[in-house]
């Protein structure tokens, strides 16, 4: 888990998504939500799919064990 998260710093594994995904690196698949782009809130569908939103009716997170991953940028 990186250090730099509040849950990831307990150590522990909740078995609950809404807490484990904060605390664990992960992808995420299906439906892009908008709050993580600037005013995406106030964007209309249409605005979003020209933005490159997917849009799904689903929305899975997959997390990643990241203890041997090396990360650069």
């Amino acid at each position: 888990m990186p250090p730099a998260t509040t849950i990831a710093r307990t150590g522990r594994f909740y078995h609950h998504p809404l807490l484990d995904e904060n605390a664990l690196p992960h992808v995420a698949l299906g439906d892009a939500f908008p709050f993580t782009h600037r005013g995406g809130m106030t964007l209309s569908a249409d605005q979003l799919d020209s933005a490159g939103f997917n849009r799904s009716l689903i929305h899975v997170d997959v997390p990643l064990d990241t203890r041997d991953m090396v990360w650069s940028a």
